[in-house]
């Protein structure tokens, strides 16, 4: 690779340049303003979210304690509590941040890519294609996908005020490094995956890297902290774990996947099924691993030859790193490729188209347009397809007819709306995609005591906990059907074991509330209702028995639904 960065002289070009992509960008995207919220993480975090609903300080610090979901991404909620005391429930508002923050991101790379390559206009078509490709949609359109662009857009801009710290000869001014330094610091509290960041910056300075080891070290340093942190939020029980001399192969086939949607990218969905359990069961799906490995041998061995293509596909694949399944993560649960994986990859994809253009002759440039113009064409129709759950999920099921994510929605959405044939026809053909798996088995058993259907709900419960007997979950939502049922020895038996597993779980602890106010022991079930808001102030069963219990309003159990998410 090329030991140095080409240093760049102001232009007047420039910030013509930057409203150009600006405007390519908002053309592309404006159909997400009429999108509204999908129930694919987007009710958990932030439509029927209570922290959201309003916002409070109380649940902004507690963002910032402890984990959501099991990810701890204090920078995106804080965005989100923001956005929501202005947005009044309007998903119009969240979808125009997530616009915005692409924006700033396609400005970002233009000014990095410029540094790396020959030629105003060859950087320009990078940050256009960075900025238009479908792949780029889900992250955009997708209200919870802030998570993505934002750690994304925080990491380019760490990276460009990095590269302008040392852009002098002489040593690095230390406050521009600082203040890189903070901004990544924003980006991995964005969302773990930015823990690439350091490897990004150290292969686009090259050689120059050890000029900057002291604060490639730092950088290192936060990246391992938060990378810990993930590990235990996080926890990949419902993931197949291969072993691991296939490990290589998953994230082989996760490359390769990302390298034909680049090149064709069709057909793109919330779940493509690719999950290491499926791969491993179908060996004749191998093969692209084997023309991406060859690919990344020819890479390796002319980098010399072709120092900014080699350098391109380096910064992409690092990027893609904590995602190509080496670690297992939770997704993997549906599969280990999705498209709002490669928004920071695209950073790379940027470098090589803006690469390819600077080689090839002038005269072929206009044709280039011809290429964005199709691509943010495409982009555009795939946004509509994001503007409700039905249209999302009927798209998903159109490609991938067994999605395990699309059905598991369905079936949710279905029981919300009183719908129970529906719910267990939708959950029924989630099973033959995933037989005896223990959480359709668990929404199958939701959806059966919905509808009233104790006795099977009983039974479903009992085949989950068979599979599964160390969720708490599943534990809890058992319980309240015994106690439902009126088995109250066997009830209290189970709570006290969820308890013992979780006792941090307020939404159980405030279930057991329940049992012990209904059972007459009123002062012991005020306590444990207490405690359970203790635990999480926002547990509205807590909030709803206390009240009862003051006699202001009926009180009930809770129902843990474990809706669908992305994890």
């Amino acid at each position: 690779m090329s030991n140095d960065i080409p240093s760049k002289s102001p232009s007047r070009r420039v910030p013509w340049i930057c409203l150009l992509l600006a405007v390519l960008t908002v053309g592309t995207f404006y159909p997400v303003l009429r999108c509204g919220f999908v129930n694919w993480d987007d009710m958990e975090h932030v439509a029927r979210n209570p922290d959201m609903n309003p916002p409070t300080f109380h649940a902004l610090e507690r963002y910032w304690a402890k984990p959501y979901f099991g990810l701890w991404a204090p920078v995106t909620y804080s965005a989100w509590l923001a956005t929501a005391a202005v947005a009044h429930g309007n998903p119009a508002v969240f979808h125009a941040l997530n616009l915005a923050v692409h924006v700033a991101a396609v400005v970002l790379v233009f000014l990095i890519v410029r540094r790396l390559v020959p030629g105003i206009w060859p950087a320009a078509v990078g940050a256009a294609v960075f900025a238009v490709h479908p792949i780029q949609v889900e992250a955009i359109a997708w209200v919870s996908g802030l998570r993505d662009v934002l750690s994304g857009a925080l990491a380019v801009l760490a990276i460009w005020m990095y590269l302008r710290a040392t852009e002098s000869t002489g040593p690095p001014r230390t406050w521009r490094c600082l203040a890189a330094t903070a901004v990544f610091a924003l980006a991995l509290l964005s969302k773990p995956t930015a823990v690439v960041t350091p490897l990004m910056l150290a292969i686009i300075l090259g050689r120059r890297w050890r000029s900057s080891a002291r604060w490639l070290a730092a950088w290192v340093i936060m990246a391992a902290a938060i990378s810990v942190i993930a590990f235990f939020a996080q926890p990949s029980s419902d993931v197949y774990r291969p072993p691991i001399w296939a490990r290589p192969l998953v994230a082989l086939d996760a490359l390769s996947f990302y390298l034909r949607k680049l090149l064709l990218p069709a057909h793109l969905v919330i779940d493509y099924g690719r999950s290491p359990d499926w791969l491993m069961s179908h060996p004749a799906a191998w093969w692209p691993a084997g023309v991406v490995a060859a690919i990344l041998v020819a890479l390796t061995l002319y980098r010399q030859k072709i120092p900014r293509m080699a350098r391109a596909a380096a910064i992409g694949i690092c990027a893609l790193l904590p995602v190509l399944g080496l670690v297992p993560f939770n997704f993997q649960y549906y599969s280990t490729v999705a498209d709002r994986y490669a928004y920071l990859a695209m950073l790379g994809v940027a470098l090589g188209v803006a690469a390819v253009i600077a080689a090839i002759p002038r005269w072929t440039w206009p044709f280039t347009a011809i290429i964005v113009a199709a691509l943010g064409a495409a982009s555009n129709r795939q946004t509509r397809l994001w503007q409700d759950t039905a249209s999302l999920c009927d798209h998903t099921l159109t490609t991938n007819p067994g999605s395990v994510a699309a059905l598991r929605i369905l079936t949710f959405e279905a029981r919300t709306h009183g719908q129970w044939p529906l719910a267990l026809q939708y959950n029924d053909r989630a099973l033959q995609t995933k037989p005896n798996d223990p959480l359709l088995i668990f929404d199958r058993a939701n959806t059966l005591r919905a509808a009233g259907r104790l006795a099977a709900a009983a039974q479903a419960y009992f085949q989950a906990l068979r599979l599964r007997p160390h969720d708490p979950q599943f534990r809890n939502n058992y319980a309240v059907l015994l106690a439902q049922q009126g088995n109250d020895a066997e009830a209290a038996a189970q709570f006290a074991e969820v308890l013992r597993q979780a006792p941090d779980y307020a939404e159980a602890r405030a279930n057991w509330a329940t049992y012990l106010a209904r059972h007459g022991n009123r002062d012991q079930a005020l306590a444990e209702f207490r405690r359970a808001l203790a635990d999480d102030p926002g547990c509205a069963a807590a909030v709803r028995g206390i009240k009862a219990l003051e006699g202001k309003s009926e009180i009930r159990n809770s129902n843990d639904e474990s809706n669908p998410k992305s994890q």
